[in-house]
Order: structure tokens, then C-alpha cells, then sequence
């Protein structure tokens, strides 16, 4: 009786487990803001793919926060045109 499963099981598993982590959406721009270093108000254009509307501005942050030199206070989203794989489209 065997009850750990075979090697090209757990692979096969693996993959299909990554293959689901992305998911299809919708393209949003966004803007995010941060303040500088002298407590400017700045901000980072960004356009992300999110599965929904109000996944959106969670997305734009982590996208944002790359190119931005000090955190990101908010995002606001709006729809844009097409369709993509969920994540980080532009900076």
C-alpha cells in the first residue's frame, strides 16, 4: 500500500497548482500617490490587469511601489481597454 504519491504525481500537481495562480482580467491606469521627501504631494502612473474592479487599486500599488521612490499612500483606478493576465502591465 502506497501512500505517498509519486514523484511525477507531485510535479504534475505543482503545475497545475501554478498554472492557476494567474488569472484573466481587465486593464485598468491608474494613479497612485506618495509624498517626497519634502512632503510633496507626487504621483506614479501605472496600468495593471485585475480580475475585478476592486482588485484593481491593490494591484496598482505593487506595481506603483516599484517605480516610486517612497511608499504609496492610495491608488485610484479606471477601466481602460482589452484584456490581459492579471498583474503588472506598465510603470
Amino acid at each position: 500500500m502506497r501512500l505517498l504519491p509519486r514523484r511525477s504525481e507531485l510535479l504534475a500537481l505543482l503545475v497545475a497548482a501554478a498554472a492557476g495562480c494567474r488569472e484573466e482580467g481587465a486593464p485598468y491606469d491608474c494613479t497612485c500617490t506618495y509624498l517626497t521627501d519634502f512632503d510633496d504631494a507626487a504621483k506614479q502612473e501605472t496600468r495593471v490587469c485585475a480580475a475585478s474592479p476592486e482588485r484593481a487599486p491593490g494591484v496598482a500599488r505593487g506595481c506603483a511601489q516599484a517605480g516610486a521612490p517612497a511608499p504609496i499612500q492610495e491608488c485610484s483606478c479606471r477601466p481602460s481597454v482589452g484584456t490581459c493576465v492579471d498583474g503588472c502591465i506598465e510603470r
